[in-house]
């Protein structure tokens, strides 16, 4: 995962009950973020602990997310 990539929550990772009062936030199944940012590359981090940063189109925040929680979308 790269600046730039656009990603999304993978499927095992997505919540099928997260929802808030109303339509907004859509759900899970349709996020879709760009990163922003990555962390440093630390070789004694484990991959399940690799973080970097998104920013979901849903929101416009800038959040911190796990990045095994993710997917980069393939550009077609």
């Amino acid at each position: 995962m790269q600046v730039g990539d656009l990603v999304r929550i993978k499927l095992t990772h997505q919540d099928p009950e997260f929802h808030f009062e109303g339509n907004y936030p859509p759900p899970e199944s349709q996020w879709v973020g760009l990163v922003m940012k990555t962390e440093d590359e630390d070789e004694d981090v484990p991959d399940s602990d690799k973080c970097v940063y998104i920013k979901w189109c849903w929101s416009g925040r800038t959040v911190l997310e796990y990045t095994e929680h993710l997917e980069v979308i393939p550009c077609e």
